[in-house]
């Protein structure tokens, strides 16, 4: 699988290389990236919203470049659903920043695939490190695909220590505080069909107050659910425990759960 993709972009005279590559084990795929003005917050830092889908958009360019495209799949009757996130925010990338982006996928578990992300400053400075679990379901049925019985990729013989949080699943406080609604509309949507799960961290930050929002972040966690639908309102609750230095984001449809998410400061 080892390859090396370029494009270049001219501007204003200078050309900006743009650099992909498999390392030699053939699972892990770096990405070379400048952060646009629309991808960062107002104190410039890179916004959660904009992490969820990069680290999103690698793993999808990683299986696609390996053969197994979202619409290659759905011809097979299979859905790839992100299940499980967890980063530790080691020092948040900036507007205009160039980032070398990696991902490998690892070996999975009973029925999750694992992938591990590192963002990286020019020098080597660790930013962001990562891990999310992936779930492969039967489109018609909704039903989770064994990983052993997903033979449309080799299985990974990657095994790596991840430097954040663990990617379990997370318990919501009883008492919880109702923050805003979000209905959900086309926009939301991706290829599957339902809200694509970068939205979720729009949701949740967009919710929270200024006071709790605008905390230096350490840790960020997601649980994804139950997908939201098209017309769906998705009820957005929320829990401050300042002797632990958490808050905790839950968002429900008709009561039931469909993230559960954790901020740590």
């Amino acid at each position: 699988f080892r390859r090396v993709l370029f494009r270049s972009v001219k501007n204003k005279g200078d050309f900006m290389e743009i650099k992909q590559w498999y390392d030699a084990d053939g699972f892990t795929l770096n990405s070379v990236k400048r952060l646009g003005f629309s991808q960062c917050g107002p104190n410039g830092d890179l916004t959660i919203f904009e992490l969820l889908k990069m680290t999103s958009d690698i793993a999808t360019e990683d299986v696609t470049l390996r053969g197994t495209s979202s619409a290659f799949l759905r011809e097979h009757n299979i859905l790839r659903m992100v299940s499980r996130s967890s980063f530790r925010l080691h020092k948040m990338p900036k507007e205009g920043e160039v980032v070398l982006l990696t991902t490998a996928v690892e070996i999975p578990e009973e029925f999750q695939q694992v992938r591990s992300y590192e963002f990286s400053a020019e020098d080597g400075t660790p930013l962001i490190s990562g891990v999310s679990t992936w779930i492969m379901v039967e489109a018609d049925t909704h039903r989770i695909i064994p990983s052993e019985k997903f033979t449309l990729l080799p299985k990974s013989t990657i095994s790596r220590t991840h430097n954040c949080l663990p990617y379990g699943r997370i318990k919501a406080p009883s008492q919880m505080e109702f923050l805003s609604e979000y209905k959900i509309g086309y926009a939301n949507l991706d290829s599957n069909g339902h809200t694509n799960n970068s939205w979720y961290g729009f949701f949740m930050m967009n919710s929270l107050p200024d006071s709790l929002r605008t905390k230096k972040f350490t840790d960020f966690r997601i649980n994804y659910s139950k997908e939201a639908t098209l017309g769906q309102t998705l009820g957005i609750y929320a829990h401050h425990d300042e002797e632990k230095r958490t808050i905790t984001v839950v968002g429900k449809v008709d009561n039931v759960n469909s993230f559960e998410s954790t901020l740590i400061y």
